[in-house]
């Protein structure tokens, strides 16, 4: 359709400077498996676990309560904590896209940088500092009051990834990834479930074709063994050893290009295509020295956190070259994904 455009409006065009070196569009049918993978992320997890709806997030209140003692148990709060989760909290900002396994000992250390900031108070001797003191006390109060409330948060995400149930889910999870063989039967309130995963091409009848999952998974290293969560170095950590493919794409696009994976694209769901625009002189950007290209990656079905949060680690990384703009048509997770699959029949929601 935009290559159609294009050629419609051949000639008509604003002579305006680009703002984006690459667009990228990723049709979610290409990766239908890593919205299905359990987010390792802190914000992944929220999400996860509890739902992040325009940017808010509702959360048990009994770890937020601030009992007193000899307050009675029924005088706690009952209804759920709402809060709001951007990067303008700078401790968010921080921790929103580390492996949740990090995330206590950013917290332990962003506790002490604040315990000592309030020590300070001691050293103020004079007038001026004693000012001074004061003028930055409400960011301190606002940040201890961060501390508190992703702590609580902290906590209430371990309850769940500590639990048996939730073990057992990522290790199944983890050998559908490696190829591991499992063999159960499910039941038949699933009976339409899973014809709508086959109908999604997730789910295909066994034959004699060839799996190319196994050579999609080796050639783009989608399993990433000992997956390094506290400093990662490779976007892997997102999900501890999974990389996401719709990620990876946009890694090998951006070097060494989609050429060296020519065989492995044609293995994947829908058509694949890349376009280069020519500008007209005096159109072409100046590029400073060290000054990184920008690509706008675009999800067609949506993404989700632990995608933005890989694709964020790749601007980040020094030898990357490269920013990445996300954009997408919804935010999603497994469980949100499959409900827009489990149709049910009119007569069993009456």
């Amino acid at each position: 359709m935009m290559l159609r455009m294009k050629r419609e409006f051949a000639g008509s065009q604003n002579q305006i400077l680009p703002v984006f070196d690459t667009l990228l569009l990723l049709d979610r049918n290409v990766d239908l498996l890593t919205p299905l993978a359990t987010q390792l992320t802190y914000e992944g997890l929220i999400d996860e676990i509890y739902g992040i709806t325009n940017g808010y997030v509702k959360l048990p209140p009994e770890k937020f309560a601030q009992k007193k003692q000899g307050e009675a148990s029924k005088d706690l709060p009952t209804e759920p904590k709402k809060m709001q989760l951007n990067s303008a909290e700078e401790l968010y900002a921080e921790i929103r896209d580390k492996n949740f396994n990090a995330v206590g000992a950013a917290l332990s250390k962003k506790a002490k940088i604040i315990s000592a900031a309030f020590e300070e108070r001691h050293n103020a001797k004079t007038v001026g500092e004693i000012k001074q003191f004061v003028s930055q006390l409400p960011h301190m109060q606002a940040a201890r009051s961060s501390l508190a409330n992703h702590t609580s948060i902290a906590e209430l995400i371990k309850d769940i990834t500590t639990s048996e149930a939730f073990f057992d889910n990522l290790t199944v999870e983890q050998e559908f990834m490696t190829g591991v063989d499992t063999d159960k039967t499910y039941g038949y309130e699933h009976i339409l479930t899973l014809n709508n995963l086959e109908k999604a091409g997730l789910l295909k009848l066994q034959s004699s074709t060839r799996n190319n999952y196994p050579t999609i998974r080796k050639t783009l290293k989608l399993w990433m063994e000992d997956a390094n969560e506290q400093n990662p170095n490779d976007i892997s950590y997102v999900y501890s050893g999974y990389a996401p493919l719709s990620v990876r794409l946009a890694q090998v696009l951006a070097r060494p290009g989609w050429r060296s994976i020519e065989e492995v694209l044609k293995m994947l769901p829908g058509p694949h295509f890349e376009e280069r625009q020519q500008l007209p002189a005096g159109l072409h950007k100046k590029r400073q020295q060290g000054e990184n290209r920008t690509t706008l990656v675009f999800f067609l079905g949506g993404v989700s956190y632990a995608e933005i949060a890989a694709l964020r680690f790749l601007s980040q990384m020094e030898d990357s070259g490269m920013e990445y703009i996300i954009a997408t048509t919804k935010l999603l997770n497994g469980t949100t994904w499959i409900k827009s699959l489990m149709d049910r029949p009119e007569s069993q929601g009456s």
